[in-house]
């Protein structure tokens, strides 16, 4: 079955150049530099939502498929060019995602290990006051030791529609939060991670760095995600993650004035 019989889109998301693993129609390279020279409308750097921008741009088109799925540059669906019958699997299932990933002490407590617990806090009062159906999914997704990492899943387009839509309404919401009286000529998320530095754990580990903390909507976002799946899908295929090679972060614009 070929790509247009399926009615399927993969989505390979990322913000370097490099040599897809797959050649299979289907999969489609979307680059965040295409998009306004990796600014997102709200001013901030577009990694700041990491490869969710890229969800978004791909939301807003008037031609998506059938079915609608995600992997990066350098991640990948265990069956690669084999791609499977969609409507087969969609007979028996809702959802295709990744294994999930084994994680310690559970969900919350990896996150607040490398990222700040006060931003985890801010999405949770956040879902409690304006997701009260989601809430109860949220916290107890992040009291398991599985977790569907990476953002990577196929849906139909109704409910990926709905998961995207979902998320940047939480985000949008956190950064009304954690923006509202910060004045600063530069990006204010910036300025908030510069003026809680120990909060992100700056320096604390080589990798732990300004550009690697600045993708807090990427972060936020995949626990989001997480939850989402969990809530609306209740039986879901899954397939092994091929990883190819490490992760390339992309440079910030870091000014005195930011920092």
């Amino acid at each position: 079955m070929d790509a247009i019989e399926q009615n399927l889109r993969i989505y390979i998301c990322t913000h370097i150049d490099f040599k897809p693993l797959v050649k299979n129609p289907v999969y489609e390279v979307v680059d965040a530099r295409q998009y306004n020279g990796d600014m997102c409308a709200n001013g901030l750097h577009g990694s700041f939502y990491s490869e969710l921008l890229m969800y978004k741009y791909v939301s807003e088109r008037k031609d998506l498929p059938e079915y609608v799925g995600f992997c990066g540059y350098r991640k990948y669906f265990s069956f690669r060019d084999d791609v499977p019958d969609m409507d087969a699997i969609f007979r028996e299932h809702d959802a295709i995602a990744t294994t999930p990933m084994r994680i310690e002490p559970d969900v919350r407590g990896h996150y607040l290990h490398y990222h700040n617990e006060h931003d985890l806090d801010i999405v949770t009062d956040i879902i409690r006051n304006d997701y009260p159906t989601l809430f109860p999914t949220f916290i107890q997704s992040l009291t398991r030791k599985e977790f569907y990492a990476c953002n990577m899943f196929i849906v139909r387009r109704d409910d990926f529609l709905w998961l995207i839509n979902t998320v940047f309404g939480i985000l949008d919401k956190y950064l009304e939060a954690v923006t509202a009286g910060i004045e600063t000529e530069g990006d204010p998320i910036l300025a908030r991670i510069a003026a809680h530095k120990q909060d992100y754990h700056i320096g604390m580990e080589p990798s732990l760095t300004m550009e690697y903390e600045y993708r807090i909507g990427g972060y936020l976002g995949e626990r989001i995600v997480n939850a989402l799946l969990l809530h609306r899908f209740r039986n879901i295929k899954h397939y092994n993650m091929i990883v190819t090679r490490n992760a390339v972060s992309p440079r910030l614009p870091l000014t005195k004035a930011s920092l």
